[in-house]
């Protein structure tokens, strides 16, 4: 198999589950999307968070090809999208009282933080505490 490299998948707790491989033998980085999330906003909106997840992903592994096309640009436009997904994480952390999602968000908040200055303050100021409150929750 080629590494890096990224699997996509349905879970079996009906969850598109997206896991990026960096090496051969590192535990993956997933971020799972429940598939209900998917109603929300229709089939553009789920569209371009795989999307921008998978781009997103591939442009850190593969900087040098991605920096020379014009799209490149566009995927530093989409860290909002990041907040708006990692606040919907700690919500759904919250809610059902679980730790499940805090290794996604921490994947997410460390894509996002070279590209954001909201993703960089949020990093320092305010997810130590909330992931220490969501640590104590079980997975």
């Amino acid at each position: 198999m080629t590494y890096p490299r990224i699997e996509i998948y349905v879970s079996d707790t009906s969850s598109l589950t997206i896991a990026n491989y960096a090496e051969q033998h590192a535990k993956p980085r997933q971020v799972d999307i429940p598939l209900s999330d998917f109603n929300m906003g229709g089939f553009p909106v789920a569209a371009n968070r795989v999307g921008s997840a998978i781009l997103k992903t591939l442009a850190l592994w593969h900087r040098r090809e991605f920096e020379r096309l014009e799209a490149f640009k566009a995927l530093n436009k989409l860290v909002p999208q990041d907040m708006e997904l990692i606040s919907m994480l700690i919500a759904k952390s919250m809610a059902s009282k679980t730790c499940a999602y805090v290794s996604a968000i921490e994947h997410l908040l460390a894509d996002a933080e070279h590209d954001s200055a909201e993703c960089r303050k949020f990093l320092r100021e305010i997810w130590p505490s909330l992931r220490h409150m969501l640590s104590r929750y079980p997975a």
